[in-house]
């Protein structure tokens, strides 16, 4: 099955983007550099082991590197900082998508467990979205946990297929 990418993710939670609707991906690779803040700015200073501890005013810009698993054409890239505490600078992170050749429909494949290869795709709910109905269903029905979450978004056309928790 084809689906459509959406490269239009404004905000996500940094766990939420494994989840990202596009499919699966395998990890292609990690590139950690030391990046110090100048009067002037940042000066990359080189390459770091993944046990670097960074000092005040030196920070890690750790890279992420996926491929996709059917489409190998795709890939998805994350960057970050990670200051000397171990935490991701400011929150934030830059996702970017990227073809190699045209841009095109992504294959996304069918659960691992599901007994015919043309199963329906399966997209993995995002991590925010199952925390938030663990609490909800401690005082709600999970359909109306469900809906309250769907009602937040802006009703069934402004949510993705990776926040439905159940596409039954």
């Amino acid at each position: 099955m084809q689906v459509h990418c959406r490269p239009d993710l404004t905000s996500v939670t940094f766990a939420d983007i494994s989840a990202d609707g596009n499919g699966e991906y395998v990890c292609k690779g990690v590139r950690r550099t030391l990046v110090e803040r100048t009067s002037g700015g940042f000066k990359v200073r080189g390459q770091v082991g993944k046990s670097f501890v960074p000092s005040k005013d030196k920070f890690i810009l750790v890279k992420k590197y996926w491929q996709h698993v059917n489409d190998t054409d795709f890939s998805r890239r994350t960057y970050h900082l990670l200051d000397c505490n171990d935490r991701v600078h400011n929150h934030v992170a830059l996702l970017q998508y990227q073809f190699s050749d045209t841009d095109h429909n992504v294959t996304v494949s069918s659960h691992g467990n599901s007994n015919s290869q043309r199963g329906k795709p399966f997209f993995r709910l995002r991590p925010s979205v199952r925390a938030k109905l663990a609490t909800r269903s401690l005082s709600q029905t999970p359909e109306q946990a469900c809906h309250d979450l769907i009602a937040e978004k802006g009703g069934i056309q402004c949510v993705s297929l990776n926040e439905l928790p159940n596409r039954e």
